[in-house]
């Protein structure tokens, strides 16, 4: 049986924010999230990106919204194309605009990829340029921009990223860590 928070009020009460989100999330995925609760829904994804950029610290840059500074920890299954030799390689983190993945060797940044990103059993094609690789333990870590994805992808892509935060968001509430 669903739950239906969407009736909670929030009060500024995060749990009764993130309850009522997760509903409305279900809804948006299932394409039936009614119209008269779809500002609510996407005033409410805003709170859940600024608090994401909030916990972690980031910096945006000019301009740049919170949904597309947030990110969150998905180890998804992702192949590069970056030169020769393809390879396949976990993700450490994804946001709605980039990803990063451990690789092999050293990227040149600036440099351009074809990814084959899989998460929640769809595989997202796209291209992405190189903005970081730096040496970690015997791999390197590589972030990368995401230039170009189908519409569809990038949708699907929100959704990953949406779903993972509000795992980690309920997680907390759930089992609180102590101060």
């Amino acid at each position: 049986m669903r739950s239906n928070h969407t009736d909670v009020p929030t009060n500024g009460s995060i749990k009764g924010a993130i309850l009522r989100f997760q509903d409305l999330h279900e809804s948006y995925k299932r394409g039936d999230l009614a119209r008269d609760t779809e500002r609510a829904y996407l005033a409410l994804r805003e709170s859940i990106y600024a608090a994401l950029v909030v916990t972690q610290g980031l910096d945006r840059m000019p301009g740049q919204t919170a949904r597309q500074a947030a990110r969150v920890a998905i180890a998804a299954r992702i192949r590069l194309s970056t030169g020769d030799a393809p390879q396949t390689t976990v993700t450490c983190d994804v946001s709605v605009g980039g990803f990063a993945a451990l690789v092999k060797d050293v990227l040149p940044v600036g440099g351009r990829c074809v990814f084959v990103l899989t998460t929640a059993g769809r595989s997202l094609v796209g291209e992405a340029r190189v903005v970081a690789c730096h040496r970690q333990g015997a791999a390197y870590r590589a972030s990368f921009e995401i230039e170009t994805m189908i519409d569809n992808d990038w949708a699907h892509l929100e959704i990953a990223v949406l779903d993972a935060a509000v795992a980690a968001l309920a997680r907390c509430i759930v089992y609180p860590r102590p101060i």
